[in-house]
C-alpha cells in the first residue's frame, strides 16, 4: 500500500504530524483493506459449530472482532473521535498477545477457560513470555502499561480532547479538527497506531490458520486493486 502511515519506521506520526492529505488517503486505503479482511473473515460463517470449543473457532471469534472494531476505530477518527479509538488499541493488543499464548502456550486448560468466559490476565501472558525471553516480556509489560493509559484514562488522552483558550482555561474538544495544526498532530499519532494493528491483527489470520496464505494474498491484491481503481 502507498500511503506513509503504513510505515512502521517512521517517526513523522510523533514529530512534525501527518498533512489532512495524507491522513485522508491513509483512510480511503485502510478503509480498503480493512473491508477486505472482514470479507474475508465472512467466508468463516457457518463453518463452526455453535457448541463446538475447537481453537480455530476461538482464533476465528477473536480476529474478526479484531478487525471489525479496528473498522470501528477507523470510523470515529475520521469524524476526530479519539477517545473510543484510544480504548480500542489496548483491547486489540490484549487480543492479539491471547491469540498467541491460546495457540503457542503448552496449557491446554487456557482455551478451555477461555470458552467458560473466565478472565485471562495479561500477566498469564507475561509469565508465560517471561519463561521464554525475559527482555521482550520486560519490553511487552512496559508497551501494554502505555496502551493501558487510554483504558485506564490518565491525564494526556483526555487532555487531548481540549485545548487552552485566550483566558488560559480549558475547553472541551467534542471532535479534534484536521484543519487546526495542533489537533493534526494528535491525531496522527492516533493513526499510527491504528495503521500498527491493522496490519499486525490482519497477519494473525494466516498466523493462525483461520486463512490460508492464497487467501491472504488475494486479500492484498483486492485491496490494492480497490486503491489503485479510486485513484
Amino acid at each position: 500500500m502507498k500511503s506513509e502511515l503504513w510505515n512502521k519506521d517512521s517517526i513523522k506520526a510523533f514529530t512534525t504530524g501527518y498533512s489532512t492529505e495524507e491522513l485522508d488517503f491513509f483512510d480511503k486505503e485502510c478503509e480498503d483493506f480493512l473491508t477486505v479482511v472482514i470479507n474475508l473473515s465472512k467466508t468463516q460463517n457457518d463453518k463452526f459449530n455453535a457448541k463446538s470449543k475447537e481453537l480455530k473457532k476461538a482464533n476465528w471469534l477473536i480476529l474478526n472482532d479484531m478487525s471489525c472494531s479496528l473498522f470501528d476505530c477507523l470510523s470515529e477518527l475520521k469524524k476526530g473521535n479519539i477517545r473510543i479509538s484510544g480504548r480500542v488499541f489496548r483491547d486489540v493488543l490484549e487480543s492479539m498477545h491471547l491469540l498467541e499464548l491460546l495457540n503457542k502456550s503448552d496449557d491446554g486448560k487456557l482455551l478451555e477457560k477461555w470458552y467458560n468466559n473466565e478472565f485471562i490476565p495479561h500477566k498469564t501472558y507475561r509469565d508465560w513470555l517471561k519463561k521464554k525471553d525475559e527482555k521482550l516480556a520486560t519490553l511487552t509489560r512496559d508497551v501494554y502499561q502505555l496502551y493501558s493509559q487510554f483504558s485506564h484514562r490518565n491525564f494526556i488522552p483526555i487532555s487531548e480532547s481540549y485545548h487552552t483558550n485566550q483566558n488560559g482555561n480549558l475547553e472541551h474538544k467534542w471532535h479534534l479538527d484536521r484543519k487546526n495544526s495542533d489537533d493534526l498532530k494528535i491525531l496522527s499519532k492516533y493513526y499510527s497506531h491504528l495503521s500498527y494493528f491493522v496490519l499486525n491483527s490482519s497477519l494473525n489470520y494466516g498466523d493462525y490458520k483461520v486463512l490460508n496464505s492464497f487467501e491472504l494474498s488475494i486479500m492484498a491484491n483486492e485491496a490494492l486493486k480497490n486503491i489503485e481503481t479510486k485513484e
